[in-house]
């Protein structure tokens, strides 16, 4: 499947991730493109799909095999709860934000080839007792 990205502005890490398809060739980025600020896209890069938003977006959900957060600073990541819930393993950066809501199902990078690293090692899906213990974890952190 696809590296999922969601939002690709100057703020999530947009310049980031054309970095990174340009040191991944062979790898294929599928990238949700945002509701707000400038949407940075590199349309000469032959591995980098570019959708936009959807309502539901289950379906570009199905299609990826892991979920990039590549911010350089994140609050409380609802796209990371998302993709967790599909059994998608999140990579980031090592993001206070992202570390409270996937706990040890994201893979947590110091740098750009640790993406790299991460993204070529990744676990094909996160197994269910990761998802249920971490989805414990957030029903305290929201009070749910």
């Amino acid at each position: 499947g696809y590296i999922g990205m969601i939002n690709c502005n100057l703020n999530k890490g947009g310049e980031r991730l054309i970095q990174l398809a340009k040191m991944m060739p062979e790898t294929m980025f599928l990238v949700i493109l945002g509701a707000y600020d400038k949407q940075i896209i590199d349309d000469t890069l032959p591995n980098i799909l570019y959708r936009k938003s959807e309502p539901e977006m289950a379906f570009y959900y199905s299609q990826m095999s892991a979920l990039l957060i590549l911010s350089a600073k994140e609050g409380c990541p609802t796209v990371a709860q998302e993709a967790m819930s599909f059994g998608l393993p999140v990579i980031s950066f090592h993001l206070d934000g992202v570390k409270e809501v996937c706990k040890d199902a994201g893979i947590y990078c110091n740098n750009i080839y640790g993406v790299i690293n991460a993204i070529e090692n990744r676990p094909p899906l996160i197994t269910p007792p990761i998802i249920q213990r971490d989805y414990e974890g957030l029903k305290q952190f929201f009070k749910v």
